[in-house]
């Protein structure tokens, strides 16, 4: 009975180095995954404060707009809110900055691209809004 006690607490002391070998991989794998969530956190602050800086460029030089705007705006685009685009629309019409703005439900940032299959209705739509757009606004009809 000795040696099979001894056998047992042979095992127990092998499965306990294992589960503490699973412990150790576990704490680099959390380890690792809050670097990168600092990281991505970072990334986005980042991001955010560039942002910033844009929109407050972009403010700065509203009131000197004098050209007609045609806004085909994304309307599931990660990079500018909805809220963004509102801003920006309120911004021009307090300016007297003549635009127009169009928004496409449901499509992302790069929509405007004819071979988006997904968002080819949309693409299209917009294609025929910057015809109109500039055939309205220029002196020369813009080639279909």
């Amino acid at each position: 009975r000795i040696g099979q006690h001894e056998t047992e607490a042979q095992e127990l002391e092998i499965r306990l180095a294992q589960l503490d070998a699973e412990l150790d991989t576990h704490r680099h794998s959390v380890a690792e995954l809050e670097k990168q969530t600092a990281s991505s956190r970072a990334r986005m602050l980042e991001k955010n404060e560039a942002r910033e800086v844009l929109l407050a460029r972009v403010r700065e030089v509203i009131p000197q707009m004098r050209a007609p705007l045609l806004l085909l705006l994304a309307g599931d685009d990660q990079a500018t809110t909805p809220e963004d685009f509102d801003n920006f629309d309120k911004e021009l019409t307090a300016a007297g900055v003549p635009h127009q703005k169009v928004v496409y439900d449901g499509a992302p940032h790069s929509f405007f691209d004819r071979r988006f299959e997904q968002h080819k209705a949309a693409s299209a739509d917009a294609w025929q809004q910057m015809l109109a757009f500039i055939a309205e606004h220029t002196r020369q009809p813009a080639r279909t």
